[in-house]
């Protein structure tokens, strides 16, 4: 074995503006994987300078010496320090003349450093002032000077060690995960299939992209979370892991250590982007808002369509991948609905999260010429790179539907006319309305024919879109409960109520369909906690659950919906939703507070409903004690709610501190 020669001391320009170690060959290894240009720089050059020209140089300094001591010899002040440096420097450099005149010829180093070098030194010796007090240059700062911390580091470590579970269990996690989040794109499905097997045959091949690693992760970390038929922690570990505040700090979702890893292996190429780096960020995004880190998702969602915008991906001819996927390139026709669709999805990551936090999104409009997911373009080969796009598209149209349903609600924050509620919801009541009615009919949910929902190919894709759907009913139906609500509590006061009769019709239809919505949930919910596909972690699965049953609890007040739930098959079903509730609250489910607020609702509903029939009590009465008063509506936790931003209760403080 011969002698190692040592590390290579020069890098590509690709490895190098990737701060990446270059293996030194030409072409690298980095770029024969990635089938890009190796370039190297160029090499210094040395240039021969003739001893004429250092003569000539040297010549015209002495000339320049003289014309400037003789400048300086008519300030009388500095004339004693002057000629005495000018007596030690001019010394030296006759010295300097005696030696070049003995030898003959320059004996020096004729390098261009060496010139460069003396040229400075001929600088110094033409401006004496420089040496003078008055313009010293600042003495180098010791090391004693300096502020020394010591601070943790993200990475302890330059290698990184990652791990996998058996090739096995990690397709069938991927099975798993194809069959849960199937409303999206997140990668070109047979590509990630092949190169996760050559990942296991031969590791080594793909230790060069760490991105890849970190995608592989992310998918196993979201698929492990839905993992059926996993144990839930006892009652007592729940109980043990809680905090001081009663928050479940400790329980980590299932498949968090999958998580960590990726976020250690992520890395970006912002300078030179690839698909791959979107890929990472969109289902990254999705991992944290999965589990309600809105903020983080908020984060890498913004990252995600930023490169998909410098990648060009929102315009008709995006960018050409110069990169390949196990040393073959699919068909272009291929690559182009995949950038297309992985717009989209990076679309939909934004205008999600973007929704829940109240804030506007990173990209505000929809492309004008960019078309929407489609098949048509593609071969019958290569329908399995992809699902359905029929699903993709009612994903895009849901999250502006739900948009322009928050901003809508958000704008009541002031409105107390049921006419004026009536009017600014009944637009988005239309679109979803319309939207439900241009569903192609493998898509329809008719849960009245008994068709079973788990039948539905992408059974577990299309109960996520029905579930965002139904949320948006459930919004629009808010605040005609809570102004309601707020009426009943103003005349238990004898306090002037809203008059609830003008557009009573309309009101009372929009109210049976939402809660018709509503019920549509629970009904989504359990058929999925029954086939073990929920998932105990999943906040949004918990949130639905709870806004469902909260809105079924509201109605049940006889003076807010007369046609309440009142048959044993609706009470049947939310005993049923609010048991899956529980169920979630022993996991360890981030959203465990949901199951105390939802027994805050239900003894609200119980107190309005038993004072129905008493006698008013005096407007100008003054409560002394609000400490003493019964659960009232100002503490049921609805006003949780505020942190989403969604919407909001004009009489809430009348509501939380008067009612009793």
């Amino acid at each position: 074995m011969g002698k190692f020669k040592g590390r290579s001391t020069v890098a590509c320009t690709a490895c190098h503006s990737q701060k990446l170690k270059c293996s030194g060959t030409s072409p690298c290894t980095r770029c024969t994987l990635r089938k890009r240009e190796c370039v190297y720089p160029k090499k210094e050059t040395y240039v021969t300078v003739p001893e004429s020209y250092l003569r000539e140089i040297e010549g015209e300094a002495n000339s320049n010496r003289q014309l400037t001591a003789a400048e300086a010899s008519s300030s009388a002040e500095a004339e004693s320090s002057f000629s005495a440096s000018m007596r030690h420097e001019a010394g030296d450099y006759y010295q300097a003349d005696d030696l070049l005149a003995a030898g003959g010829h320059l004996q020096e180093d004729c390098s261009a450093e060496r010139l460069i070098q003396k040229l400075k030194d001929l600088s110094s010796s033409l401006h004496p002032f420089v040496q003078s007090d008055l313009c010293q240059p600042p003495e180098p700062r010791t090391e004693s000077d300096y502020t020394h911390l010591r601070l943790k580091s993200d990475f302890q470590h330059s290698d990184i060690f990652i791990k996998l579970p058996p090739k096995p269990y990690t397709f069938h996690l991927l099975d798993i995960f194809e069959e849960i989040f199937c409303d999206f794109h997140w990668f070109l499905r047979r590509n990630f299939r092949e190169r996760l097997c050559l990942t296991y045959s031969d590791p080594n091949s793909q230790s060069g992209d760490r991105n890849w690693f970190c995608r592989v992760s992310v998918v196993l970390a979201l698929a492990q979370g839905f993992k059926s038929g996993q144990d839930a922690p006892s009652p007592h570990e729940i109980q043990s892991s809680q905090g001081a505040d009663g928050h479940h700090s400790s329980t980590l979702p299932a498949g968090s250590n999958f998580f960590e890893q990726a976020v250690l292996l992520f890395k970006t190429s912002s300078e030179q982007p690839v698909l791959g780096d979107i890929e990472a960020l969109n289902l990254m995004a999705f991992y944290c808002y999965c589990l309600n880190r809105r903020e983080t998702a908020f984060v890498y969602a913004s990252q995600s369509i930023a490169l998909a915008k410098l990648l060009y991906l929102n315009k008709q001819q995006p960018y050409r991948p110069k990169d390949v996927l196990n040393g073959s390139e699919p068909p272009q026709r291929v690559t182009d609905e995949h950038m297309r669709r992985l717009w989209w999805t990076s679309y939909c990551m934004d205008r999600m999260v973007a929704t829940e936090l109240g804030l506007s999104p990173t990209h505000w409009t929809i492309p004008p010429r960019l078309q929407p997911p489609s098949s048509s373009d593609l071969g019958p080969e290569d329908l399995d790179q992809f699902f359905d796009p029929a699903i993709l598209v009612a994903q895009i149209q849901v999250c502006e539907i739900k948009r322009n349903v928050a901003d809508t609600v958000t704008g009541l924050l002031q409105t107390s006319d049921h006419q004026s509620i009536l009017d600014a919801i009944q637009p988005c009541f239309e679109l979803l309305q319309n939207w439900k009615e241009s569903l192609p009919a493998h898509m329809v949910l008719n849960f009245d024919s008994g068709r079973s929902l788990l039948a539905l190919p992408c059974a577990r894709g299309l109960a996520s879109l029905y579930l965002r759907y139904n949320q948006c009913f459930n919004l629009l139906l808010r605040p005609i409960y809570l102004q309601e609500l707020s009426s009943i509590v103003r005349e238990r006061f004898g306090k002037p109520a809203q008059n609830l009769n003008r557009a009573g019709n309309q009101i009372q239809a929009i109210k049976i369909h939402c809660l018709n919505a509503v019920r549509n949930s629970c009904i989504i919910l359990k058929h999925l906690a029954t086939h073990g596909k929920l998932a105990n972690f999943s906040y949004w699965d918990s949130i639905h659950t709870f806004s469902a049953l909260a809105t079924i609890s509201l109605s049940k007040i006889p003076s807010i919906d007369p046609s309440g739930p009142t048959s044993d098959a609706d009470a049947r079903l939310y005993s049923e939703c609010r048991a899956i509730l529980e169920n979630m609250a022993r996991s360890g489910n981030p959203a465990v507070e949901h199951e105390s607020l939802l027994t805050k609702v239900e003894n609200m509903v119980k107190e309005v409903s038993s004072r129905a029939g008493l006698p008013m009590m005096d407007g100008e009465a003054t409560i002394t004690e609000p400490a003493q008063l019964h659960p009232s509506f100002g503490d049921v936790g609805f006003y949780e709610f505020i942190t989403d931003r969604l919407w909001w209760d004009t009489d809430g403080d009348f509501l939380a501190y008067n009612y009793s």
